[in-house]
């Protein structure tokens, strides 16, 4: 691919000649080759093939798929030797193609802000926005009625030697726009306090799955919808300020929204086209329902001189996760008609530890 030209543009303007109030902004192309590497898997797969085995209880097809009949012996390595030998279908690879022109994902991104001083405080508001295009995923090449029905058909691929073949497809698409505010006043020996706050206001949006959209014809054929990880609201802030003694306070907490999880609906069934694919966010469940994420961590610290200035010693106690949040993840991502959607409530891990007393002893020369 000879087009990956990626320009980047920066500039920035200071209105009066003293940093008081600054403009800034940029603008660039950026390609992605890392993510495109995946396609190597068209070579690799067949020097290095990986056999897929589908077992079921009866041993009758599923998705389209032959399986075969589970027995425990296949727990053993003598056991799957003898399953390939008696039934050659049974334990083949897949074959990896890739369209022959497919383009390297690509993406643009612009942001433009200002810069404020406002007396001892520092104030930053920005916008951003970037448009990823060309993201590599793999699609089923063997679906029914020409490819455009239902997963698969794997007669051919199963009578050359493969379990089922998917095709390399440059149709991932991102999107993401967001407001970022920063608020900072520096810390100083004259005013014994510094503070930084951060919000971001962000929304991210995608089509299809990952490196595999298995479950529709194209990635288009998902829609869009809001990509894992996304969080509409996020604040960080940041603080320090002395104590009497030598001590000094200091604060490290982060407030969200809580981050989106993508939820696949089969209430209409699991044929072509009547999946539908959308994201869910958890339960506000953290200051009265206003955040759904909530990490406050304290410090207390003090530096004491030893031998002179060129020897120090610090004694510091973190007390984190102070209110002991509870921030879950892992929740339930499917529901069906027969199988309803658990509550965003509690899910089935934590995004962090309990609350928790840490000690710190540093010395420094």
């Amino acid at each position: 691919f000879t087009g990956a030209i990626a320009p980047r543009l920066g500039f920035s303007w200071d209105i009066k000649g003293d940093e008081s109030t600054v403009i800034f902004g940029g603008a660039g192309r950026y390609y992605d080759r890392n993510n495109f590497n995946n396609t190597v898997d068209e070579l690799s797969r067949r020097i290095n093939p990986i056999g897929v085995f589908r077992f079921s209880a009866d041993g009758q097809p599923r998705s389209g798929l032959p399986t075969t009949r589970w027995n425990p012996a296949y727990l053993t390595r003598d056991g799957l030797l003898t399953l390939l030998n008696t039934n050659p279908e049974t334990g083949l690879p897949e074959l990896f193609a890739v369209k022959n022109d497919a383009k390297p994902p690509v993406n643009d991104q612009i942001s433009l802000g200002v810069r404020q001083r406002l007396g001892i405080f520092r104030a930053s508001l920005s916008a951003s926005y970037q448009r990823g295009r060309n993201g590599y995923t793999n699609l089923f090449a063997t679906r029914q009625n020409n490819g455009l029905g239902n997963c698969c058909n794997t007669d051919a691929a199963r009578a050359n030697g493969y379990s089922n073949i998917l095709i390399g497809y440059d149709g991932l698409d991102t999107r993401y726009k967001a407001l970022f505010f920063t608020l900072d006043k520096d810390y100083t020996k004259t005013s014994g306090w510094g503070v930084n706050i951060a919000y971001t206001f962000g929304k991210a949006e995608q089509n299809g799955g990952d490196l595999f959209s298995l479950d529709g014809l194209t990635p288009d054929a998902y829609g869009w919808r809001p990509t894992r990880g996304d969080e509409r609201h996020r604040i960080t802030f940041s603080g320090i300020a002395d104590l009497p003694a030598g001590f000094q306070l200091s604060t490290l907490s982060t407030f969200g929204s809580g981050a989106a999880y993508q939820v696949t609906d089969a209430t209409n069934g699991f044929d072509t086209g009547a999946l539908r694919f959308t994201a869910a966010y958890p339960e506000k469940n953290c200051i009265k329902g206003v955040f759904a994420f909530c990490e406050v961590n304290l410090t207390l610290a003090n530096k004491l001189k030893l031998f002179g200035d060129k020897h120090e010693l610090e004694v510091a106690v973190d007390l984190l996760n102070a209110f002991n949040n509870k921030n879950f993840s892992g929740f339930d991502e499917f529901f069906s008609a027969t199988d309803p959607l658990d509550p965003a409530g509690i899910g089935n891990a934590l995004l962090t530890l309990p609350r928790r007393v840490q000690f710190r002893v540093g010395y420094r020369f």
